[in-house]
């Protein structure tokens, strides 16, 4: 028996008719059979994510994707559990939260009351509508997308555990710190290596 392969979201885009309108401000939604049965491999995959996608003066979007290929240069890709493949511009889009549960609890903290735990970068962001949004995100500019901004919330362990923002939804952007610094924990590491060796012997000479 043949082994079934997924039909990544950015393979679907890639069948989308040439004359289909692109238009940068709207929503396109794609309900045909020539997306459904794809679509059922895309959320059934083990790579598939559950997202719910919160946008600017819009309804939400709830839905699946693979992450590693539903940004694209102009647009995310959203699978509802429809079948409908959902092209979102970037415009619209305030955030995309990976969650455990569609109907989980919804995002309501969005800043630390503390210096986060984890390494990475800290980051503030002030969104277009004036909302603040804090963050950790990896300390390595070779996995940052170009569309924008993934990183760990605040409560990670909770419904919400990663959030996408593109960089379109933010006004301004700073960095509050750097935790878990390999400068910082070399240092540390050295302090602790110099404890353990015991005071310093007394030169006789």
């Amino acid at each position: 028996m043949p082994r079934e392969t997924g039909v990544s979201a950015g393979a679907l885009s890639s069948a989308i008719p040439e004359n289909t309108p692109r238009m940068p401000n709207d929503t396109m939604i794609l309900a045909n059979t020539l997306f459904t049965g794809a679509a059922r491999q895309v959320m059934g995959g083990s790579t598939a994510k559950k997202v719910v996608v919160k946008r600017f003066d819009r309804e939400t979007v709830a839905g699946f994707v693979d992450p590693r290929n539903y940004l694209q240069p102009q647009f995310l890709e959203v699978l509802r559990p429809s079948g409908d493949l959902v092209v979102l511009p970037y415009s619209q889009v305030k955030y995309v939260s990976f969650v455990k549960d569609f109907d989980g609890e919804p995002l309501t903290r969005t800043v630390f009351h503390s210096r986060p735990k984890f390494e990475g970068l800290w980051l503030r962001m002030s969104l277009l509508d004036g909302d603040i949004m804090e963050g950790v995100i990896p300390n390595n500019l070779l996995v940052w997308e170009q569309a924008g901004f993934t990183f760990t919330p605040p409560e990670p362990d909770g419904n919400n555990q990663r959030l996408f923002v593109p960089r379109l939804a933010v006004r301004t952007i700073q960095v509050l710190g750097v935790v878990g610094s390999p400068l910082h924990n070399a240092a540390a590491a050295g302090r602790k290596k110099k404890s353990q060796a015991g005071p310093e012997q007394p030169r006789l000479f």
